[in-house]
């Protein structure tokens, strides 16, 4: 299982989360193997649950993992969808 940590994404706004995703980590296999809805449907849930002072020290950064596990994705879409909306 590959992983990739963004420190403190949930201070980043998107575009600043999409530029560290595809100018730092292009390459990556979480990059390469994941979406890029999937990847910001992540990210935007753990923006929105450390707004609201959700599991703080989880929720700061995320850790992409790839393949994701398939409970993770379907909580991270249950959360995501509505975050994406919010964080677009």
């Amino acid at each position: 299982m590959e992983n990739l940590h963004i420190h403190a994404s949930s201070f980043e706004t998107r575009k600043e989360f999409l530029h560290e995703i595809y100018g730092v980590n292009y390459n990556h296999p979480v990059v390469q193997g994941r979406s890029e809805e999937s990847i910001l449907r992540e990210w935007a849930a753990h923006k929105l649950l450390f707004s609201l002072h959700l599991w703080e020290e989880h929720t700061i950064s995320v850790d992409l993992e790839y393949p994701q596990k398939w409970y993770l994705s379907v909580a991270y879409f249950i959360v995501g969808v509505p975050a994406l909306w919010i964080y677009r």
